[in-house]
């Protein structure tokens, strides 16, 4: 790398642009940016960036060399414009981050709807517990290192390659980890459809030194994309999570993933799987998660770490000791109105996969739940699936917040309103009005979920309600 390149990013202080922007430091660039949010730029000041407050054309320093900036910043943003007038090459995040992961020998990504940060955080701990030292760089906190990067050495990259922005397709891995396809960032590609064959196209275009890892299961959203892919044979690693102990192992190798998992057994402290590879067993792993959309994540992980070359050992010690994914079930602490946990379920599959995982790992605690849903366009799209979900779990407490906007326009018809009225045990709630209803709540554990201010008002509220 050019230790004398001078970067600047736009929008620093957002979920993928922080790590990216810190791991570059680190790596020897020197590195200045700017942010709307004030939290944002004063913790970025405080570990010693220059990030100024809002967009200014003097935010740009005279030696920068390169700006990079977030999908989410228009063209006429002033900063960018600024750069154009002065000749300072411009290049989106993803398409700068495939740059550097695009140089590594080793290159994994993860992609798809749901589990993103959970499986690439949980390959990129196995990888380094079994001592490879990745570079990493994913969209969310891992808590095993506070932070969503890791510089290390070159030979092994580990990134979430976020399927919402179409520049992904500029990454290049040797290993693709494929989770599953849902029904979301419609507003990017119109139609289910679409999104299919962009993801179909993609995995077709990957040369022959590509390893895929995608589930082999009903429901994921891949039936279309294994049927119409061209994955050369002994590339692909297929995955599947059992129920029935009678249904693990049997059968032909045709008619079934070559990486099953069943779980044995599931508490609090996390549950055991029991894992088999070409029908023999692999293992059986503990995993300090809960639910059977982290044991798939699991399963996913267990299969990218296989196509690297590592063994049933170094993947065990890996595994046993993840810390998780921040805003993943993250405990917050203990207050007088119960434990706070915090959650990013903000599509209608995650948000009935969470639920379900906390009903199984708190069967006998009472529990209430603060949703935030995020955006209007796919409160719009989606607030039906998001009704039948809530309708299915019975909470001791359901609280519902407006709308966090993202910066989107107001939508006639679309609010919080659609899912309290097809939910009579929902109640709407302002913000202030949280902690005054959770006391009458008398719950055991509170979980607040979305992906908007959710997990600021989760911490907001155990600072209020914190046991002294």
């Amino acid at each position: 790398m050019d230790s004398q390149k001078n970067i600047h990013f736009i929008a620093m202080g957002g979920s993928g642009m922080e790590p990216l922007a810190r791991w570059c430091a680190e790596k020897g660039y020197k590195v200045s940016g700017s942010d709307i949010s004030e939290k944002s730029v004063k913790k970025l000041n405080k570990l010693g960036f220059n990030c100024k407050l809002k967009h200014s054309e003097d935010n740009i320093p005279s030696d920068c060399n390169l700006v990079v900036y977030s999908n989410a910043i228009p063209e006429n943003n002033i900063e960018v414009q600024e750069a154009k007038q002065r000749n300072i090459t411009r290049l989106h995040r993803p398409i700068f981050l495939a740059k550097q992961f695009n140089k590594a020998e080793k290159r994994i990504a993860v992609t798809g709807t749901h589990g993103k940060t959970t499986t690439s955080s949980l390959i990129s701990w196995i990888v380094y517990k079994s001592g490879r030292d990745p570079n990493v760089l994913i969209g969310g906190e891992m808590l095993n290192w506070n932070a969503g990067y890791k510089v290390g050495r070159n030979n092994y990259f580990v990134v979430e390659a976020d399927e919402s922005n179409p520049e992904f397709v500029n990454l290049d891995p040797t290993t693709l980890v494929l989770n599953n396809l849902d029904c979301d960032h419609m507003d990017t590609y119109r139609t289910m459809e679409n999104l299919e064959r962009y993801i179909t196209d993609y995995i077709t275009s990957r040369d022959e030194k590509c390893n895929f890892v995608m589930p082999r299961e009903k429901g994921l959203g891949m039936s279309r994309i294994l049927e119409n892919s061209s994955i050369r044979p002994g590339s692909i690693i297929t995955t599947a999570l059992i129920e029935d102990d009678k249904e693990l192992g049997q059968g032909s190798m045709a008619d079934r993933a070559l990486l099953e998992g069943k779980i044995i057994s599931e508490g609090e402290r996390g549950m055991l799987m029991r894992v088999l590879y070409y029908g023999l067993p692999l293992g059986e792993f503990f995993l300090p998660l809960s639910g059977k959309h982290n044991a798939r994540n699991v399963l996913s992980a267990i299969g990218a770490c296989l196509t690297l070359g590592m063994d049933e050992n170094e993947i065990y010690e890996g595994l046993r000791s993840f810390k998780g994914v921040g805003k993943r079930m993250e405990k917050i602490g203990d207050t007088v109105i119960g434990e706070i946990f915090s959650d990013y379920a903000h599509h209608p599959t995650a948000l009935r996969e969470t639920l379900k995982s906390i009903k199984n790992k708190y069967k006998n605690k009472k529990i209430g739940i603060v949703f935030e849903p995020h955006r209007y366009t796919r409160l719009q799209k989606t607030h039906e699936q998001f009704s039948n979900v809530l309708n299915s779990f019975k909470f001791n407490q359901k609280l519902i917040l407006p709308i966090y906007t993202a910066g989107e326009k107001k939508i006639d018809g679309i609010s919080s309103e659609l899912l309290v009225r097809k939910n009579p045990d929902c109640q709407l709630v302002k913000q202030e009005d949280i902690i005054e209803n959770l006391e009458n709540g008398e719950n055991d554990i509170v979980v607040f979920l979305g992906a908007g201010s959710i997990h600021k008002i989760a911490h907001q509220t155990f600072k209020l309600c914190q046991i002294n």
